[in-house]
């Protein structure tokens, strides 16, 4: 065991591009480059677990529910907020400066440049810069899509269907469908 770490919890693993990352309850996101033997660990830089003081300094917070890469871009999801990495830059988002109706995810899970959230407070979609964000309609039929782009307002459409609970505790993208696991059973879109 040449693993730096300081909790023995850790709740997913992504490879890609020669590396291969850890998301540690309590221990950030530790990184292993293959071809060296090397372990680097990324750790919330204010170490502040109320609050992300400086945006985009690093890892939002050091508990780590998920790490997912995917397109050549890391992401880390915590019950605090959401990082991304490009191997150079780290971008944070939070309820406070992003359209997402929840910090507290669950799971992330990467495919091309996109990210799936599952949070429980619904479904969220982000390509970096465009937000969609799945819940239950008003008045409780139907899930609710709102889509923001950029610095414009979000514009909400009512679906027919959609996810059977705001609780998403799990999500897999895949090329032609998605799974979407919740606190009410598991759902399939094509």
């Amino acid at each position: 065991d040449n693993m730096i770490t300081n909790e023995p919890w850790h709740y997913a693993m992504a490879h890609g591009g020669g590396k291969v990352w850890i998301g540690g309850w309590g221990s950030g996101v530790l990184e292993l480059d293959k071809a060296s033997g090397m372990w680097k660990e990324y750790r919330d830089p204010d170490k502040e677990p109320e609050v992300d003081l400086l945006r985009d300094d690093g890892l939002i917070h050091d508990v780590t529910s998920f790490v997912s890469y995917s397109s050549g871009y890391l992401w880390q999801s915590t019950y605090f907020g959401l990082s991304r990495y490009d191997g150079h830059r780290w971008q944070t988002w939070s309820t406070f400066d992003s359209p997402m109706p929840s910090e507290f995810i669950n799971m992330v899970r990467a495919l091309g440049r996109a990210a799936w959230l599952a949070t429980d407070s619904g479904l969220v979609i982000l390509d970096g810069e465009t937000w969609r964000v799945y819940r239950s309609a008003p008045g409780g039929a139907g899930t609710e899509l709102t889509v923001k782009d950029g610095e414009k307002d979000g514009a909400s459409r009512s679906l027919g269907t959609g996810i059977p609970h705001d609780f998403v505790m799990g999500v897999w993208p895949m090329e032609d469908h998605l799974w979407i696991a919740t606190a009410q059973g598991l759902c399939l879109a094509e």
